[in-house]
């Protein structure tokens, strides 16, 4: 109790911004205890939850429906009963013309395939949610999967981007590494008011990891474990998706479960049938490096590309791939503009540079790239800044709320 209180005051010391200049807004650094249930703890970084949830996987659902019911019934409204439904009878062109009882018959058809997927131990934290919740069982495999199924319908642009440094491009200092999460602005860009940081202690001897997603949403597009093991998944060269597969982000989590190092996941990544092509960004303490995941189950780990950065948007760049899919205007964009950024800040990327970077977009006001620009776009929902060494995260949804540091040491042990 005394070495988490000692902790949780080490979080409002002031941080300094480096880099040439300063983010958008400094880190609030603050971690306030708001409700606990059943064993799990909320928190709240700013205006970000931070659930810690240990014990049983249906007790960590348990927990987890409790803390967040309010966000939870906010959220499935919202993503569901709101911008689905809106998409499925609104967006989508003919030929499909759902009614609005045929979009809820569709989802529901497409939630129970994917929810069939899922390991023991996943549905029993959706379970358990369902519990608490009052959301029950069938509302939360829709909210569940909300923010795939367009993705599932139709093909839609490829988003996101990262990036890592460390060596001499981090002047010696810890490896950090920077993720926007993007994806359609209009759908999504309410949500994040209701992104989550959940911790998972399971008491089956797993590793403690932490996940980033939207309240309900059970899989990790980004997360870190108590060993240091950082994973961010961009799209890939290809956007159809294989509902009936199993979910490559349900397999970054399950990697945060199992593994520590970089060095760990050869094996895993290439014996796995990807469900969508993938580009998932690994880092720990020491390294990075990027996988390059295509449906046909090929898996390529791509080097640095330069001794100390990894710089990945949403085209495969081994050269062995040959022309699967030619890589389109934004993505190579992004990726040469974050190259551009590494190579200008060389030596001297901390987390307070990498955030500055993320900061920057990548279009100028007349809607031009702007080489001397950054990768963030309109459609950037949340970004995610990282020290795998110390457990620490930034967290920021541009336009809803700015960075957010959230101090995982206290709560990975």
């Amino acid at each position: 109790m005394i070495a988490r209180l000692f902790a949780l005051i080490l979080l409002l010391l002031p941080t300094i911004i480096s880099c040439s200049g300063t983010a958008d807004s400094p880190p609030s650094p603050n971690l306030q205890l708001i409700a606990e249930a059943e064993g799990g703890v909320l928190y709240k970084a700013g205006p970000v939850s931070v659930v810690e949830l240990r014990g049983t996987y249906r007790q960590m659902g348990r927990q987890y429906g409790a803390l967040l019911k309010s966000d939870l019934a906010a959220m499935y409204q919202l993503a569901v009963e709101e911008k689905m439904i809106e998409f499925y009878t609104k967006t989508l062109k003919p030929p499909y013309n759902y009614t609005e009882e045929a979009a809820r018959k569709r989802m529901e058809q497409i939630a129970d395939i994917v929810y069939a997927g899922y390991p023991w131990n996943y549905r029993e934290i959706m379970l358990g949610i369902a519990e608490t919740s009052g959301l029950g069982i069938n509302r939360q495999k829709l909210l569940n999967i909300a923010e795939l199924f367009k993705i599932m319908e139709i093909d839609v642009p490829r988003v996101c981007s990262g990036m890592a440094a460390w060596g001499q491009f981090s002047g010696g200092g810890p490896l950090v590494f920077g993720r926007n999460n993007d994806d359609d602005a209009h759908i999504h860009r309410d949500m994040a008011k209701y992104v989550v940081v959940a911790v998972f202690h399971p008491d089956d001897g797993s590793i403690p990891a932490a996940i980033i997603n939207y309240a309900g949403v059970i899989y990790a597009p980004t997360g870190i474990n108590r060993d240091g093991l950082f994973l961010e998944l961009n799209a890939g060269n290809w956007t159809h998706y294989f509902p009936d597969r199993f979910p490559i982000v349900l397999t970054i989590q399950s990697m945060l479960h199992n593994y520590s190092t970089v060095a760990q996941l050869d094996t895993p990544f290439k014996n796995m049938l990807p469900n969508m092509s993938s580009i998932v960004n690994v880092a720990d303490e020491w390294e990075s490096l990027s996988y390059e995941c295509y449906t046909d189950g090929r898996v390529k780990g791509r080097a640095p590309d330069e001794a100390g950065l990894v710089v990945a948007t949403n085209h495969f760049v081994d050269p062995t791939w040959g022309e699967i899919a030619a890589p389109d205007e934004t993505t190579i964009a992004r990726r040469n503009n974050l190259l551009a950024r590494g190579r200008e800040f060389r030596g001297s990327i901390d987390a307070d540079c990498m955030m500055k970077i993320f900061d920057m977009a990548l279009l100028d006001k007349n809607g031009q790239v702007n080489p001397q620009g950054g990768a963030t776009v309109d459609g950037t929902i949340y970004q995610v800044v990282a020290i795998p060494r110390d457990r620490i995260l930034y967290l920021k949804a541009p336009g809803v709320f700015d960075w957010q540091k959230i101090d995982l040491k206290v709560l990975l042990y």
